[in-house]
């Protein structure tokens, strides 16, 4: 798992493909945003971190297919954890699975959005325009730090 040393406010992506983590993170920098990103590329290395005491992420996007633990059941994972469920953080599938079904199972877990995952780089901008414009406004009953800071030199322009 690829991190950095502040101790909250990060971004959380769980995502096996490093194309996928790549597109992602220039997408982030693309859109000003200075929190963290955190990768975890399994969800099984994203359960161990978010039961330590490391940092406490602002925002999960979590693909569902992966190896081993699937994002359904990470979701499934947080959400019968009363202390990872009560810590309410934002958590959004962006996946090429649009199955019904899939969709219909993310939802039994209460995620916040699911949202096809993105092709290209203009359109993952967009997407994470989307989901962090909708974040940076949503009141969160966890809300301890700014929600996804934009950097000084956006901040500016």
């Amino acid at each position: 798992m690829q991190k950095n040393n502040h101790k909250k406010g990060a971004l959380l992506v769980v995502e096996d493909n490093k194309a996928d983590q790549k597109l992602l993170k220039e997408a982030f920098l693309t859109l000003g945003i200075s929190n963290d990103i955190i990768i975890a590329n399994s969800g099984e290395e994203a359960l161990k971190y978010l039961k330590g005491d490391d940092i406490v992420p602002i925002l999960i996007l979590c693909d569902v297919n992966m190896p081993g633990m699937n994002g359904l059941d990470l979701r499934k994972e947080i959400f019968k954890d009363e202390e990872l469920r009560k810590k309410s953080i934002p958590f959004v599938f962006m996946s090429s699975d649009e199955s019904e079904e899939t969709i219909e199972l993310a939802f039994e877990y209460a995620v916040q959005g699911y949202f096809k995952k993105a092709n290209d780089f203009n359109s993952a901008v967009k997407l994470l325009s989307l989901i962090i414009e909708y974040w940076k406004t949503s009141k969160l009953p966890n809300a301890k730090f700014d929600l996804l800071k934009e950097s000084k030199k956006k901040q500016k322009a």
